[in-house]
């Protein structure tokens, strides 16, 4: 068979029959092939040998011409060609009496519309013979059909004036093609809900089977892109050709056609068994009915062992995961047992494992792939044996009565064995092994080759009886497609990014979004307000199902359904934790803990550090005789993981790593009262603080360090009036000021000034403003500033410490002249070298007398001294001071200690100023290697000698090389610092200076031009750094412009 389908014009209008070469010798249902925009009745399908579907083949034409070249242009709107079709197919069958022919379209761009519109015309109709066509309806094949507009409307316009022949366009037409049509959008809402009416009256399936275009029409682009051609829920496939010749194939070997052929076989013997077993129905006269509360059907075929018996519960908005779906058909294809092969889909609760299930039966019973398909709720062992008892009341040959549940199991497991006909068999919510009472699951499997079981649960012991296929989150886009279907929002640029923040915040759990759709739409909620909704007022929001909701199941024994939400499928995983009172209370306190942390990499060792430390009740149970048993623990979050409470867990040589999913977190906070969940958020920022405390004693990798950052955010987002409201303590009055420590460290100045600030006010209040403690903050505050580039700020609170600490301690003390070395760091920043100078004389001498000429604060003042000389170009009486307090620092210190690299940076600096390049740029990597390993790519002071090598670089003619450099630095600090920090404006000014170099004045001057605008804002128009700016600037006035 070939096909050469044509992209033509014609005005050969109506219904026609094709003559083909080779008349099928019984043709048992019609396809109807309907041309896209400007296509032809018959020039647009055309076949050689249309034998091989055993088919009628019939052709629609209608005048869909946007240009004529005879100047004639159709009226019709889409509404006038779909009731064209509609009657002339229900009239063509009438004159033969083939009204009950099952019928399959092929449908090409506009053509498809045309065909959803005549469908729905026939649903709302009440002549019988144009409801027939409808209920005949068994399969549509979409070729570039704009389901939610596209590029059509443009590319017929375009069309027309590119053949200069536009005298007249039909904007009814076009107008439907866009994607804000209302038309469309009409066709669409109606289309889904007839479909969705037929799942509901037990009538059979339509197939839907979506083509696009993967290749750009010239000049236009992809006219109907995939997320416009494809109807969620459906198969997708991408025919390798544009919008135009997508329906032309060269040859049977072609991609395109063997993929259209296939889906019509597909479908063609899907329907040809289903008449087979029709017959065989009507011949034995048996009825069926519901069990359980769930409309199955049950078909007995001719050898006495065909039945399909699953629920119809698959969801309305269903999306198709094709990966694991493609998983289980490949894993039952390539079995080398010889047993039935089974697969288990394992995955947390709401993951849509029993959706992916159900979508697998239909599919399997559409292609014909099992003669056979049960359903067996496997939640426990009443469950079980009602279901048996079900499937032995189908395949039985006779109403023999069974004596009791272990009869059924019995004969439904033998008689199944001995089948010789593919056959499966679906076990779902295997999720609590302890309900069926120590009785091996792999019992209730019938044997041989020919079968398939197909399990679900969330237990991952389940992993034991076959090949798991592990159900994760939907991936972000099936997540939108949901939640728009389901909410019924319109597909628009904004919807989409909202969509995507509301997919992400619900960890992208297809329950999740769904319920959060049913609530969007019960409401008519615009899509942006919903996380306002949710964030306000989500334990109303999680609980809240529809009347009428799709996911329902028994609960532990009770023979009644409940709606499954979000919390309720949770919980039912949390009631299986064991263990005794004490044991389940601890674990369920550990569960409830986490959820006050991040989500993400909860780490053993904070457990471990408050075990020992602090010993709470709840933590004894994973201590042996007062030490902690590492085995212990991970035995439990094993059992929670296995509980598909925790969404990953690994063992690494420092101990266990675990997280839970956002969700989870959620639930597990709206189960407590809002007392207790005060007393969970604040032992939550105790544990953080222990171990920050304690930190000394722990080794902290950069990636440690980020996550204890991540946990600090967590806990304070939890309840920021927690340390608020709770600062009247010295305890927690310390633990603001502790986590304001680790900030600083880590370079996120913003949060170390909020808690700073808070702890400073609270001691002030409690404790008094000349307080050594409180003087301690304030001093601690004004490094924060300094650190950011305040340094007006910084001075006044450094002043107001000095003042207290000369009067509560003294001039000589250590800690004021310690207050005294930092007033004289801002002094430098400001340019004030003078000052600088004299206090940091007074200070060295007052250390050497206090400490000792070796001690760390003696060793601190020389160097800043140093950079005093530096910054005043005395570079060689900056290299020995530098060099000396080096050499302290090596005899005392490791060589990637955070002083040592900050001695050997400064040195560096100094060569480069001399001209050292070689030097200066050995001395950098050594200090950027050391940074990155112990502070991380981002940290302030990594970024600092990132700056500093790439200006070696540039001093050297390596533009290239610095040019990266400067704009990671630049791109660091304006992330970390902020656009005016003058950390960020030193970037941006030496990045004028390289530009400056290579006689790319155009860039250096914007960059100067910047650099001065914020130094004159930041530190004023007298200061060096704003004199020196305008001083570079003035030097590239008047040159020639060079392009860069």
């Amino acid at each position: 068979m070939t096909l050469t389908w044509d992209f033509g014009v014609s005005s050969l209008l109506g219904l026609s029959s094709i003559s083909i070469r080779t008349t099928p010798k019984v043709t048992t249902h019609s396809v109807i092939f309907v041309h896209g925009l400007n296509g032809d009745r018959e020039k647009t399908w055309t076949a050689d040998d249309a034998s091989i579907l055993n088919a009628r083949i019939l052709t629609f034409g209608y005048d869909s011409n946007v240009t004529d070249w005879r100047g004639m242009v159709s009226k019709n709107r889409i509404g006038h060609h779909s009731m064209n079709m509609l009657t002339a197919i229900a009239t063509y069958r009438e004159s033969d009496d083939t009204n009950d022919r099952p019928l399959i379209f092929i449908c090409h761009s506009l053509g498809g519309l045309v065909c959803e519109d005549a469908l729905i015309a026939a649903q709302q109709r009440p002549e019988s013979h144009l409801r027939s066509v409808l209920e005949s309806t068994r399969g549509i094949i979409f070729l570039g059909t704009p389901h939610h507009g596209s590029a059509l409307a443009q590319w017929a316009e375009k069309l027309a004036k590119l053949l200069n022949l536009i005298k007249e366009t039909n904007p009814d037409i076009v107008a439907v093609l866009k994607s804000d049509s209302e038309v469309l959008a009409r066709i669409q809402d109606s289309f889904h809900t007839m479909i969705r009416a037929r799942n509901i009256n037990g009538l059979p399936p339509i197939e839907i089977t979506c083509f696009f275009e993967e290749l750009p029409l010239s000049g236009v682009g992809l006219v109907v892109p995939s997320n416009s051609a494809v109807l969620p829920g459906y198969i997708p496939i991408g025919i390798r050709g544009n919008h135009m010749n997508m329906t032309k194939f060269e040859n049977l070997d072609d991609p395109g056609f063997i993929a259209i052929v296939g889906e019509l076989r597909r479908w063609i013997k899907a329907l040809s068994r289903a008449q087979e077993v029709e017959a065989a129905k009507q011949q034995s006269q048996q009825q069926r009915g519901q069990q359980d509360g769930e409309q199955c059907e049950s078909i007995p075929a001719v050898d006495h062992h065909q039945g399909y018996w699953y629920p119809n519960r698959r969801v309305n908005h269903f999306i198709a995961r094709e990966e694991p779906l493609r998983e289980i058909d490949a894993t039952y294809e390539h079995s080398s047992v010889e047993d039935a092969a089974v697969v288990i889909l394992f995955g947390m609760g709401g993951s849509g494992k029993t959706q992916l299930a159900l979508e697998y039966c239909q599919r399997t019973k559409a292609s014909g792939r099992f003669t056979s398909i049960f359903w067996v709720d496997a939640s426990n062992l009443a469950s079980i044996a009602q279901g048996f008892a079900a499937i032995a009341g189908i395949i039985s040959e006779t109403n023999v009565e069974l004596a009791n549940a272990e009869a059924s199991i019995q004969l439904v497991t033998d008689t199944i064995s001995r089948w010789q006909t593919p056959w499966l068999i679906v076990f779902d919510n295997f999720d609590q092994p302890s309900a069926f009472k120590g009785r091996n699951m792999k019992d209730y499997f019938p044997r041989g080759k020919k079968g398939a079981i197909l399990l679900t649960s969330r237990n991952a012991g389940a992993q034991r009886l076959g090949h798991m296929i592990t159900v994760t989150s939907m991936s972000p886009s099936e997540g939108l497609n949901l939640l728009l279907q389901r909410s019924k929002s319109k597909d628009t640029e904004e919807n989409n990014l909202v969509g995507t923040e509301i997919v992400h915040r619900l960890g992208c759990l297809a329950l999740a979004i769904d319920q959060a759709g049913a609530y969007i739409s019960a409401r008519g909620l615009a899509l942006n307000l919903y996380l306002d909704h949710y964030n306000h007022r989500r334990e109303i929001v999680w609980k809240e199902t529809p009347e009428l909701w799709d996911y329902r199941r028994k609960l532990s024994d009770t023979e009644t359904e409940t709606s499954l939400s979000v919390f309720t499928t949770w919980e039912m995983s949390f009631e299986q934790i064991n263990g005794d009172g004490n044991s389940r209370r601890s674990k369920e306190h550990l569960l409830t803990i986490c959820a006050f942390f991040n989500n993400k990499d909860i780490f053993e060792g904070l457990f471990l550090t408050y075990f020992k430390l602090e010993s709470p009740e709840w933590l004894k149970i994973f201590g042996t005789k007062g030490t902690w048993d590492t085995f212990d623990f991970q035995d439990v979050l094993s059992e929670l993981s296995n509980l598909s409470l925790l969404q990953s867990l690994q063992t690494k040589a420092v101990g266990a790593y675990f997280s839970l999913h956002p969700l989870i977190q959620d639930w597990m906070k709206l189960r407590l009262n809002s007392q207790d969940r005060q007393r969970y958020a604040m032992e939550a920022i105790s544990m953080l603080d222990v171990f920050i405390r304690n930190r000394g004693s722990i080794k902290l990798t950069v990636e440690l360090k980020r996550t204890i950052v991540s946990h600090l955010d967590a806990s304070i987002q939890n309840d920021p009036s927690s340390l608020e409201d709770g600062l009247g303590t010295q305890y927690l009055m310390d633990t603001a000021s502790s986590f304001a420590s680790f900030y600083k460290e880590q370079g996120r100045y913003a949060e170390a000034e909020q808690l700073y600030g808070q702890s400073l006010q609270e001691k002030e209040n409690h404790l008094g403003s000349e307080h050594p403690s409180t003087l301690g903050t304030v001093e601690n505050l004004a490094m924060v500033y300094r650190k950011q580039g305040r340094y007006d700020e910084a001075e006044k609170l450094y002043k107001r410490a000095l003042v207290g600490n000369e009067t509560q301690l003294g001039p000589e003390h250590p800690e004021t002249l310690w207050t005294l070395g930092n007033l004289a760091i801002v002094y430098r920043k400001q340019g004030r070298y003078k000052e600088a100078e004299e206090l940091y004389g007074r200070v060295l001498a007052g250390n050497e007398e206090q400490l000792g000429p070796e001690h760390y604060n003696t060793l601190r003042t020389l160097q800043n001294l140093a950079n005093v000389y530096r910054e005043q170009g005395r570079y060689n009486e900056a290299e020995q001071l530098f060099k000396r307090v080096l050499a302290e620092n090596e005899k005392c210190l490791t060589p990637e200690h955070p002083d040592t690299l900050w001695t050997l940076g400064n040195l560096a600096i100094v060569y480069r100023k001399q001209g050292r390049y070689e030097e200066a740029e050995k001395l950098y990597g050594r200090v950027l290697v050391g940074n990155e390993k112990h502070l991380g790519p981002d940290h302030p002071s990594t970024l600092r000698n990132v700056l500093n090598l790439a200006n070696v670089y540039s001093d050297q003619g390596r533009y290239t090389e610095a040019e990266e450099l400067y704009r990671r630095s630049l791109l660091g600090r304006e992330k970390q610092l902020g656009l005016e920090h003058p950390s960020t404006l030193a970037t941006v000014e030496s990045f004028a200076d390289a530009y400056k170099k290579q006689g790319c004045y155009i860039k250096a001057e914007q960059l100067y031009k910047r650099a001065l605008i914020g130094n004159k804002k930041q530190l004023g128009p007298s200061h060096p750094n704003t004199l020196r700016t305008m001083k570079n600037l003035a030097s590239i006035k008047g040159l020639k412009r060079a392009p860069c």
